[in-house]
């Protein structure tokens, strides 16, 4: 009897006793560490201590980023040297995860291209040549933040009609690899617009086709934003069947009014792998460049 009144004494003390222990909660968001600390029992609210971060470590892979989302944003920047001199500068992109019903997720990657300017300014954009270097983007300071991911190349070449006809080949660069991962091409096409993926084997894997009667294409350079969405069908070039969608969307009335800079959405097929997802991106800016540019004049 006298245990069980010395254990029952010793718990009333430990329960009057003030809570001084700081319990740390940890989690993960946008690739930093989450610490918080708990408030002393009885503090007044206004004391409770702040939320902090710590600067997390990003170094995942080209591969690991695109895998870990369902789709793509693509925004293009608006070069203000481009709208008040008129002539055409290097094209710059911002590449956004996407999760499902389209949210917007971190920045992954940037792309810019590399050109001459006489080039840019003189040549149609399906005979000039040009690169588009992908590199890495984060929001952690310890990360591969400015390393190549992958580069499209496009050589010089004489297109008229359904001859030789524009094409880009892609090749993996991240941490001084060169893989060939395929090509894109511009096909001649009567009505429908479109541009197909080929993969690493030269076989042809995806077509991204869209319809020739949509306001985004007849009316291209009024400013609305009806006129400033075209959609296209991802289509798996072996069943036939459309297994994703590509989105043009108006990146606003008086930005479409002073600039030709555009935005795009796109959603992975469920069975994508990390090659094909590389290759969808490098979709996008080939077909920005193929379709929406303003020196774009079709020979």
């Amino acid at each position: 009897r006298q245990m069980c009144i010395r254990d029952s004494t010793n718990t009333t003390k430990m329960q009057g006793q003030p809570q001084n222990q700081v319990m740390p909660i940890q989690g993960q968001q946008n690739g930093y560490q989450q610490v918080q600390q708990l408030p002393q029992q009885g503090a007044p609210m206004m004391m409770m201590q702040p939320v902090t971060y710590q600067q997390g470590v990003d170094y995942r892979t080209g591969y690991e980023k695109l895998m870990q989302y369902q789709g793509l944003y693509v925004k293009q920047k608006m070069d203000l040297l481009e709208v008040l001199s008129g002539c055409e500068t290097k094209n710059r992109y911002l590449v956004f995860g996407t999760m499902t019903g389209g949210k917007q997720g971190n920045q992954m990657f940037k792309a810019k291209e590399e050109s001459t300017c006489c080039q840019r300014n003189f040549c149609p954009t399906a005979n000039r040549a040009y690169s588009i270097s992908i590199t890495h983007e984060s929001f952690s300071e310890q990360s591969n933040r400015g390393e190549e991911f992958v580069r499209l190349t496009k050589e010089c070449q004489c297109v008229c009609w359904c001859f030789n006809r524009p094409k880009i080949t892609i090749n993996l660069t991240e941490k001084g690899q060169n893989a060939y991962l395929g090509y894109i091409k511009f096909p001649w096409k009567w009505c429908d617009y479109q541009i197909d993926i080929y993969n690493k084997s030269d076989v042809l894997k995806y077509k991204v086709v869209g319809n020739c009667c949509q306001l985004g294409f007849i009316c291209s350079k009024f400013p609305c934003e009806p006129c400033q969405k075209v959609h296209f069908d991802l289509v798996d070039a072996a069943s036939g069947a459309i297994v994703g969608s590509l989105d043009k969307k108006s990146a606003g009335c008086l930005k479409a009014m002073l600039s030709d800079a555009d935005n795009f959405s796109l959603a992975f097929p469920a069975t994508a792998n990390p090659e094909d997802r590389a290759l969808m991106l490098s979709a996008i800016l080939f077909l920005d460049y193929s379709f929406f540019e303003e020196k774009n004049q079709e020979p």
